[in-house]
């Protein structure tokens, strides 16, 4: 036949013939047998059957022959098998695996997605697992570095200034350094109710229940000694405007200014200095009692010693008496005895000025010394400072008073 064409042929046999055609050279000519077949224009010494395999009765074929009689392939370059293949940038398409490039792949329950954007690389030197909510988004710090997680401690981090780490707390309070509580340096901090055994070495013995320890704005309290102070709750102690020591019960003391209080016995203190302990006398001129200034008022007075006459002489020896406010009235009588004689008094007199009057001895010729004392009482309108001065009155002679440290006024 004039077209060239595929036949297949049923027999095997020698000499089989092809009934209603004739085959011209370039016929192929496929029999159900391995007989030979052949034609005027063609010598077959052996045909492939439909029974034989693809590598069988063919020559060898390449990955691009075969490529040419397939039409429906997809991709280049080698034909490939299942073990092992080599391929070179495979579109996988939905695909399933349990390895890519020896790192082991679990298939999910249903899918999930692994998505690096383009260009991008995604390392893993150890074994990791990710968790987290749904959604959300972890952000590497653009400078790289090692991450940290929850259980590491915040040496993980690097060194952070305390500014800094002020900078993401959002409740502190006070500013500067970070404090920790073995021996920090605090500015001005506000403690609260707090609990201390000492501050700045001072030791502080916590109460049973509370206690309260108030300074005024701006004022110091300054202890030299160790002091306890005691009383009855909620009692004042005033001290005085100007600086002074406190006088105490059971010792005597020595006052450089006069005592007295309304309604009690005031012991002589003067501009003075009062005796040691060990004598009742105190070597003065003069006495002098002051009251400050107030609304009138009455007081009692006694005064008593030894009156030295240092000298002879005539003139008339006794003890004087001055009001610095004139008195309302004031009667005042003294008494006095030289040696071994009886006291003699003065009729008491009535002094209503700021003139000095005189208690007198008589007169006393040779050196002596006097017993005497003075006593009165004074009814007074005046308002302003008040003051009684006792002193020798003696003339010419100079004589010297020594006061008996009983001596007292008494404020009514």
């Amino acid at each position: 036949m004039a077209r060239k064409g595929f036949i297949g042929l049923a027999g095997g046999g020698a000499g089989t013939g092809v009934t209603g055609s004739s085959l011209t050279s370039g016929n192929v000519i496929q029999g159900a047998g391995s007989s030979a077949v052949s034609d005027s224009g063609v010598a077959v010494s052996s045909l492939a059957t439909n029974a034989n395999r693809i590598d069988q009765n063919n020559a060898a074929t390449t990955s691009a022959q075969l490529a040419t009689v397939i039409s429906d392939e997809t991709g280049t370059g080698k034909l490939t098998f299942a073990t092992t293949p080599t391929l070179i940038t495979p579109v996988l398409g939905v695909a399933t695996a349990t390895s890519i490039n020896k790192m082991a792949i679990t298939a999910p329950a249903t899918s999930s997605t692994l998505a690096v954007a383009d260009g991008k690389t995604l390392t893993a030197s150890n074994t990791l697992t990710l968790a987290g909510t749904d959604g959300d988004t972890l952000t590497v710090p653009s400078g790289g570095g090692t991450a940290a997680v929850t259980a590491n401690k915040l040496s993980a981090f690097a060194a952070t200034t305390s500014a800094e780490l002020a900078g993401v707390i959002s409740d502190e309070t006070g500013s500067s350094l970070l404090v920790f509580n073995t021996t920090p340096t605090l500015v001005t901090p506000v403690l609260g109710v707090a609990t201390a055994t000492s501050i700045n070495k001072v030791a502080l013995t916590a109460p049973a229940s509370a206690a309260t320890l108030t300074i005024a704005n701006n004022k110091t309290l300054t202890c030299n000694n160790t002091l306890t102070l005691a009383g009855t709750d909620a009692q004042t102690m005033t001290f005085p405007a100007v600086s002074d020591t406190v006088a105490g019960l059971g010792t005597i003391q020595t006052f450089t200014a006069q005592q007295y209080n309304t309604g009690s016995r005031v012991f002589m203190s003067a501009n003075q200095t009062l005796p040691a302990a060990s004598t009742n006398l105190e070597a003065i001129t003069e006495l002098i009692f002051t009251l400050p200034a107030t609304t009138a008022r009455n007081f009692w007075f006694h005064a008593m010693g030894l009156y030295n006459q240092n000298t002879a002489g005539s003139a008339s020896t006794g003890i004087g008496i001055q009001f610095g406010v004139a008195p309302t009235n004031a009667w005042v009588s003294g008494r006095f005895q030289l040696g071994s004689a009886s006291f003699t008094g003065s009729a008491p007199s009535v002094i209503t000025s700021t003139t000095a009057t005189t208690i007198s001895a008589g007169t006393v010729t040779s050196t002596a010394t006097f017993a005497w004392e003075m006593h009165g009482f004074v009814e007074s309108s005046a308002t302003g400072t008040q003051t009684i001065q006792i002193m020798g009155k003696t003339g010419t002679q100079a004589d010297t008073l020594t006061f008996y440290r009983g001596s007292y006024l008494e404020v009514g």
